[in-house]
């Protein structure tokens, strides 16, 4: 963006936040982005866009959750509670739940891509496998030189995004309910 004039600077900028959450349209070339343009574009690509919209993404609500849970641990409060009203465990659960399996989707995909597109940098096939998750449509150049097994990973990771990570999840998983509780246990993390 260096030889663009100051307001087509701005232009690009502003249409290069929007799009990795929808629309996949690129102005300026994608494979020349600098490293922290591609992490940037990644990130807006993962969070995607509203839970009402058609973009893919974890969403924004869930990200937005996610901030919020992680506040109400760190301020040590009981329940999490945006505009003085507090969101039900439930779906807190689920928003962990949505990250969690997005992101074991990503890193299974670029692993197996790893394995069989050990031509391509690294880079390269974490743009991909995000941004056929988040079914946003930019590319690096690496789809049109991925290998039949590449393009069935990238063809999944399109209908996992598409259908949703949890859908997806709620399909393989069958849920039954308990009539047993157990007692709590006491497990050490971070």
């Amino acid at each position: 963006m260096a030889n663009l004039s100051v307001d087509d600077q701005l232009i690009a900028a502003w249409f290069q936040a929007i799009t990795p959450r929808t629309a996949g349209f690129n102005t300026i070339p994608i494979d020349q982005l600098t490293d922290a343009s591609t992490i940037l574009t990644m990130f807006l690509m993962f969070i995607g866009g509203g839970s009402l919209s058609t973009a893919s993404g974890i969403k924004i609500g869930t990200f937005i959750v996610l901030l919020l849970t992680t506040w109400a641990f760190l301020r040590q409060r009981d329940h999490v509670v945006i505009f003085e009203r507090r969101i039900p465990d439930r779906l807190v659960r689920k928003s962990l739940a949505i990250v969690s399996i997005t992101m074991m989707l990503i890193f299974f995909s670029v692993f197996l891509l790893s394995v069989v597109e050990t031509e391509h940098a690294l880079e390269d096939v974490l743009f991909e496998v995000v941004s056929a998750l988040s079914t946003v449509g930019l590319t690096r150049g690496l789809t049109t030189q991925l290998s039949d097994t590449g393009e069935v990973v990238i063809m999944f990771m399109m209908f996992a995004g598409r259908v949703g990570p949890l859908t997806l999840a709620y399909l393989i998983a069958t849920p039954k309910q308990s009539r047993v509780h157990y007692p709590e246990a006491s497990v050490l993390v971070g």
